[in-house]
Parts: structure tokens; sequence; C-alpha cells
């Protein structure tokens, strides 16, 4: 990123773990798995926010930027999508906006066009919503997933006038890879829904997290620039309350992060995917008029309201590393709607529900988060 300002680096990161922890909380229900991309969401958000005025731009700083401000948060994501554009052997982050050229009752202003297009190195495709709209998007989407996410559109409704799209692609394999010893065969996961069986990697590490209530660490990948991170609670604690901790106070000031000589972790090998609908979360987070009245003049002439947010994110965590991507389309539709020191060994094998993610390590924040509660 760019930003060299510290003070401004440092606002941005706490708004962006804030934004993370709470989508995530938002998103749990039932002790189910969940396993979000915080990056793509807040990358298609922060495109939106770029077309609002008034009150609804109020809201889009409350939800995204309430340390930064909305223009930092813009300008720095706006960096970080150039960033990995640059370096995309790292990962690979894509945008796209689409315009209903047959859309005559609303019509996207251009100057937002040339904005996405050249601030979030974004596609633009104008073209007439039809019946192969849909499979248009999700072969863009799926070409820039490595065909990890597709058919998230199912049909494309008559009213849509435009949509705004993010995909993440991540690929990377571990650092130091397990080797057979390493792996233990049907371990016991004690699961919110009871004992599951899963196969174990177990290995040495040396970055260590503590909180009050919970233990973890993370593993580097081979770029050295993402990491496999992992919390768990200690025995009298829950998912919940390590949520409910990170959200009292500034990240850095409640976690621990050191090196430490003697730490062995067991991970276990698994994969997730979710399929989520945004809009009741983010309006229960504030982000209310953009699904009503939302201002939206920098973007758009005529009466239309933002309709479906929808996300889709997969992960898949092995012996050899971690492929995980995303991929969130925003749809704007006609009119309104409704809303290192020596000490003991620490051994952290995660057997019960625990809370993970990849940490951009360099830039210090979540491209992916999620919560394991149960093996099956």
């Amino acid at each position: 990123m760019k930003n060299n300002n510290p003070k401004e680096r440092l606002f941005f990161e706490r708004d962006f773990i804030d934004f993370s922890l709470r989508l995530l909380k938002h998103t749990m229900t039932d002790k189910g798995n969940v396993i979000i991309s915080p990056l793509s969401i807040a990358i298609a958000l922060t495109m939106l926010s770029e077309g609002s005025s008034s009150s609804t731009r109020r809201e889009f700083k409350n939800l995204l930027a309430k340390n930064s401000g909305l223009l930092c948060f813009q300008e720095t994501l706006s960096d970080l999508c150039r960033d990995y554009a640059n370096n995309n052997q790292d990962m690979l982050l894509a945008n796209s906006l689409w315009a209903n050229t047959l859309a005559d009752r609303c019509r996207i202003i251009e100057g937002f066009q040339a904005l996405i297009k050249d601030k979030y190195n974004a596609d633009v495709f104008q073209v007439a919503f039809g019946n192969g709209t849909a499979k248009d998007i999700n072969n863009w989407i799926s070409n820039r997933t490595d065909h990890q996410i597709n058919d998230i559109v199912s049909n494309m409704d008559e009213n849509v006038v435009s949509l705004l799209v993010n995909a993440v692609c991540f690929n990377q394999i571990w650092d130091v890879e397990y080797c057979e010893k390493d792996i233990v065969k049907n371990g016991r996961f004690f699961g919110t829904d009871g004992v599951g069986y899963v196969d174990y990697m177990f290995s040495k590490e040396d970055i260590f997290l503590q909180t009050d209530i919970a233990e973890g660490f993370i593993k580097p990948y081979t770029s050295k620039v993402f990491g496999y991170f992992a919390l768990k609670p200690r025995e009298d604690n829950t998912i919940e309350d390590i949520i409910k901790l990170l959200l009292l106070e500034p990240f850095e000031n409640v976690v621990q992060v050191r090196r430490i000589c003697n730490l062995y972790v067991g991970i276990p090998e698994y994969s997730q995917d979710s399929s989520i609908e945004l809009r009741n979360q983010l309006v229960n987070m504030g982000l209310v008029s953009c699904f009503t009245n939302g201002d939206f003049s920098k973007m758009l002439k005529g009466d239309f309201s933002v309709g479906e947010i929808l996300h889709r994110c997969q992960i898949e965590v092995n012996h050899h590393g971690t492929n995980a991507s995303a991929a969130t389309i925003v749809e704007i539709e006609y009119g309104s709607m409704l809303t290192p020191e020596i000490e003991p060994p620490k051994q952290i094998v995660l057997d019960r529900p625990f809370l993970y993610g990849v940490i951009d390590m360099k830039h210090r924040m979540p491209v992916f988060i999620g919560v394991f509660f149960h093996s099956c």
C-alpha cells in the first residue's frame, strides 16, 4: 500500500479488522461452519461507496471507516488492489462493473465508470442484459478464481441496472510442507455436534498468539507475505467470547504476538464452502438507506436501490497448503426495496471449535476469516 502515514495506516488496519469481525459475528448462525472473505466484501462495498453522498455516505463511513475516514479507506483499498495486481504471484484479485445498456430509466454516470476502472483496476462491461448475461458474469468470476467459484448468479432480474463484482483467488503452499510422519489419521475433533474424526497435520512453529481467553498461532506460506492463523478458546470460553473481546479494544492491544522456540501445533485437514446473501447482515450493522432510498447521485441518474449482495467463499486446508477463493456481487436495481524467548514447550491442537483465517502479514489484515465448529 502506498499510504505511508503511520497513523492513517494504523487506523485503516483497525477499521478493517473491526469490519471483518463484526461481519463474521453477524454471519455466524446455529454453530455452523462459515467462511467469508472480508477483503472481497469490503472492496465491493467500497466501490459502491464511491457513488454515495449525504447520509448514505455517512452510513458507509460508520460501517467501514469509523477511525480512518471513508476517503482514507477508499484510497488505501485502491492502493491495495494495485499492489496485488502488480504482485499477482501471491494472490489474484479482480474487479468489474457491469452496466445494462437497456436500462433507459437509470443510467450509470460516465465519470463513475472511469473512476472504478482507474481506481480499482476494474473491467467495465456495457452490455444489454439478457438471458446470457448471468453466464457471462459467472464465467468472468470462474476464470478469476481458478474455477473454484461457479454459477453464483442463477438468473438476471429484469430490474437489474448494474452490478459491481469482486473476485479473490488465493493458492499458497506451506513454507515448510508436511511429511507423511507429520499426519495423524482419524484424530478426534470435539465439535458442537459431538465427536467427529479428522486428519491432523502436526508441525513446529514459532509465531505464538495469546489473549486472556485464547491461544493460537500463525503458520506462514512460502511467500512469507501470507499466513494461516488460528485462535482456540480456553476450556471455559467460546469463539463468541473471542470475537467480543477483539471488538472491545484494538487488536494489537488484545492479542500478544511473540516468537517462541517450542510451539507445536496440530491443524485439521478440512474444506468449507459458504454462500451468503448479505443484505440483512449489513442492515443490522447500520447500512440501511442504500437498500431503500440511498443517495448514489455520484453513480447513477434515476430511481434505484441496492438489491441483493451475494457472497460465496470456499477454502481447503491440506498438507500441501491452502486454496481459497471468494466472489462478491452487488446488484443495483430500479426503484426502492424494503430493507524469541526460551520457555516450556507449548502445544496447540485445534481439536475443538476455533477461529481461523488467512492473514496478509505485510498489510496486517485478514483476507479470509471463518469459524470451525464441527468436522462434518
